[in-house]
């Protein structure tokens, strides 16, 4: 079991954190801690946490921001109300448990020493979005110059995809805003058009990918090839769906 409350918020504790190390990389170690990680040398924190103030992020994505630095993409879910992404960097504290997205959550819940609140670059709550966000990549497609450098992420449990453009995201955490996310009601729109069932050892070969995204709980996963071709999963089907972008 974990520690008691307020461990989300402790530098001597790892969970609710992302941690950095280099796996077997410190001889007889099972690994070793890179020292440009944020609190290397701080007493009493750990040293392997690169962020804190997570709740439960799902997968991750790269991206570069506009002076060429390395940016983590998460996709966090939420507990009551919000479900967000944040734009990952190092030292950086994201809230969870005082603040659920942008909301606060719990007053009693104090920041890490020494941190301030990261706000999410985009947030949905329940009554708009779905209940768990799940990521998410970077994409564009070749052949629509409007969809370019997009975000494509879903919903858990209402099969709901979603996107938003990576620039947009760049700038709200910039300025402290939100960045707007458009439903994708119909891949065959917006140039975001599902071109083939790629196979993948389905109990359902007749399967559409219209009919997984009807379902509840789509539980949709994203990966790439070798190419970039992004490819979509989802637990509803049992197939592999490639779509017509490319990761950027």
């Amino acid at each position: 079991l974990p520690p008691g409350p307020g461990y989300l918020q402790n530098l001597d504790n790892p969970f609710g954190k992302i941690i950095r190390i280099n796996p077997l990389q410190n001889e007889s170690n099972s690994y070793s801690i890179p020292n440009s990680n944020p609190f290397v040398g701080d007493p009493g924190a750990a040293q392997e946490i690169y962020a804190l103030g997570f709740r439960d992020p799902q997968t991750f994505s790269f991206g570069k921001d506009n002076a060429g630095e390395d940016v983590l993409i998460t996709f966090d879910i939420g507990a009551n109300e919000r479900e967000e992404i944040s734009l990952v960097r190092s030292g950086g504290n994201y809230g969870w448990g005082r603040f659920e997205g942008t909301r606060l959550n719990n007053t009693e819940e104090t920041l890490a020493t020494g941190t301030v609140n990261s706000p999410p670059v985009l947030e949905y709550d329940h009554t708009t979005g779905g209940f768990a966000i799940i990521g998410g990549i970077r994409v564009t497609d070749p052949n629509n110059p409007n969809f370019a450098d997009q975000v494509l992420f879903s919903d858990l449990p209402t099969g709901k995809f979603f996107y938003a453009d990576y620039q947009e995201l760049l700038q709200a955490e910039s300025n402290g805003s939100q960045a707007r996310f458009f439903e994708i009601n119909s891949f065959t729109k917006d140039g975001v058009t599902v071109t083939e069932n790629a196979g993948g050892g389905s109990t359902n070969p007749g399967v559409t990918f219209e009919d997984v995204v009807s379902r509840d709980r789509g539980d949709a996963r994203f990966g790439t090839d070798e190419q970039g071709n992004v490819y979509i999963v989802t637990k509803q089907a049992g197939n592999i769906f490639r779509t017509g972008l490319v990761q950027v």
